[in-house]
């Protein structure tokens, strides 16, 4: 008798590994903003700022302001990750088990690639123009420099001066610095005590281990950021909300197959798409930082 993976195993374990991406796996996921592809190139449109202009005689002419009209470019790429089930009844029912190695795994792998996306897209150039054409990297203005030091709290507050120079107030937007290791390492053993100190903080980071916070920013820990240079120079990333959009498709999608080469046993691939853009410079600081 031929023994096959019923679809409602299938079912139930592409909502498990769904769960896992969202509330385990990417540490960035739901952070920024998504909207669903339709393609390999996704456009996201942009709308320049308007200018408050004074009324100075009654019944003056109505000015009609034409704001600056743009878009940003992300491009979507597939990712997929499988695994080969015996047809065994009693390993097909792993399927099931939401915290079963097989769901974690995969997660995981999909979990990473949509955190790497992100953090690329937040470094990298950004495509721009009505065909995505034209790459616009993050300029100097919104770096901090190394100094020659690790990663600090006085480097925090250069970089949230940046952010106010730019009009970004962390108190009406949503902050995060993404950060690995190393950086949270460098925060947590600042002389200032900032990170650590009932005085500044209403948690017990150091007991508890919770990330605490910082001037109303979110710290996030990430260890796919690349280093500046690898091995002694890395970077920490300071971003708000509307730093960057993604592109995803309509989530994961499972395909079951038999492999009349393998005896018939069952093959089990994963796929998901996703494609990331920074989409305003001013809401990206990246700090470097030695280690």
């Amino acid at each position: 008798m031929t023994v096959t993976i019923e679809q409602s195993y299938i079912n139930t374990f592409s909502s498990n590994i769904m769960n896992l991406v969202e509330q385990k796996t990417a540490a960035l996921k739901g952070i920024f903003g998504e909207e669903f592809k339709t393609g390999e190139k996704h456009f996201f449109e942009r709308l320049g700022s308007f200018t408050a202009t004074e009324i100075v005689s009654r019944m003056q002419a109505t000015e009609m302001q034409d704001p600056s009209h743009s878009r940003r470019m992300a491009t979507v790429k597939v990712f997929g990750a499988s695994v080969g089930f015996d047809i065994l009844l009693d390993k097909i029912k792993l399927l099931i088990d939401p915290l079963s190695d097989y769901a974690m795994k995969l997660a995981s792998a999909h979990g990473r690639v949509y955190d790497s996306e992100v953090i690329d897209a937040i470094i990298g150039n950004a495509q721009t123009d009505k065909t995505g054409s034209t790459a616009v990297a993050l300029p100097s203005g919104q770096k901090i420099a190394h100094g020659s030091a690790g990663l600090t709290v006085a480097k925090l507050h250069s970089a949230l001066k940046n952010f106010k120079k730019n009009f970004i107030d962390p108190n009406t937007t949503d902050v995060f610095l993404i950060v690995g290791a190393e950086g949270v390492e460098d925060l947590y053993t600042d002389t200032s005590n900032v990170l650590t100190s009932f005085d500044f903080q209403a948690g017990k980071p150091i007991s508890d281990g919770s990330m605490p916070k910082f001037r109303g920013v979110n710290i996030v820990s990430s260890e796919l950021i690349p280093d500046i240079t690898p091995g002694s120079q890395a970077r920490a990333l300071l971003v708000t909300r509307a730093a960057v959009k993604v592109a995803v498709s309509d989530g994961l999608t499972l395909k079951t197959a038999e492999l009349p080469t393998n005896n018939f046993n069952t093959l089990i691939s994963s796929y998901s798409s996703v494609g990331a853009v920074r989409m305003e410079e001013e809401q990206v600081v990246e700090i470097a930082y030695n280690y």
